[in-house]
């Protein structure tokens, strides 16, 4: 059974909060926001966390293929990512760059160095292309970026919504081993699609719950595929909206789990 997961940026209220309110919800995993720990290993946050899986430690920004003014930067911050993810057996989710001054160059490079840090630390590196990253914008692009990158704990993001709302054929995720992907994020919109200038806004802002707009159908098209292809791997809910974090977590949380459900079966 697929861990059912929850990003923390998803809910409002402190972590310990959202924690208890995704495993209430039934939830069997979470995407932890590394800002939401404020460098807390408490047991408060272990007896919240329960039995459910950290999947992954997110976002690390900006390391692969940054200028060398701010590589120095960039792997202690990185560095930093991979001991939190050691803590707590999790992943490292890993966007593409978004600096302005990217060096492509590199950035399949640094990649491989991450891997290799991570590795010696039993860590994964799961690698998300973002819609408005200088380079790997799309879902496509990042593929061939890990298979470039080639290193066994680099595996693949598949958010729907960023494939989606980048004009991503559903159907192209045949093309992607199962065992190639790390995790699957899911989200809707229901609004008219976003500008380009608009795009960062409503990616963190606006999205909305899983079946409440014109991305559901596809959005199923890519998890039964993955599902059928044999991908066991996390299947979580990225709904960033600011209505949802102005709820109660516990509230919130029930909300997201209904409309995974539509999507994906949690564990009895």
């Amino acid at each position: 059974m697929n861990v059912v997961g929850c990003g923390t940026v998803c809910l409002g209220g402190d972590l310990p909060s959202k924690l208890q309110a995704w495993r209430a919800a039934e939830g069997t995993g979470v995407e932890i926001w590394r800002d939401n720990l404020e460098g807390h290993r408490s047991p408060e946050l272990r007896q919240a966390l329960g039995s459910m899986k950290v999947i992954n430690i997110q976002p690390l920004h900006n390391f692969a293929g940054v200028p060398p003014d701010k590589v120095a930067d960039a792997r202690t911050h990185a560095s930093a990512f991979i001991s939190e993810a050691r803590y707590w057996d999790a992943a490292v989710l890993c966007c593409a760059s978004t600096h302005l001054r990217t060096r492509p160059d590199l950035i399949t490079n640094d990649l491989q160095d991450l891997a290799h840090w991570a590795g010696l630390a039993g860590v994964e590196i799961w690698y998300e292309a973002l819609p408005w990253s200088r380079y790997d914008c799309t879902l496509p692009a990042a593929w061939e970026r890990v298979q470039q990158v080639d290193r066994e704990n680099v595996k693949l993001v598949i958010d729907t919504w960023h494939h989606l709302i980048t004009g991503g054929d559903p159907g192209y995720v045949r093309r992607i081993p199962a065992a190639r992907v790390g995790l699957v994020q899911l989200s809707d919109l229901a609004r008219e699609e976003p500008t380009i200038e608009e795009l960062i806004g409503v990616a963190r802002n606006e999205r909305a719950l899983i079946g409440d707009g014109f991305m559901a159908k596809p959005m199923k098209v890519i998890v039964d595929t993955l599902l059928d292809e044999g991908y066991g791997g996390p299947i979580s809910a990225e709904v960033m909206s600011r209505p949802l974090r102005a709820t109660d977590p516990d509230t919130a949380a029930q909300k997201i789990m209904a409309a995974l459900r539509q999507v994906v079966p949690t564990p009895s």
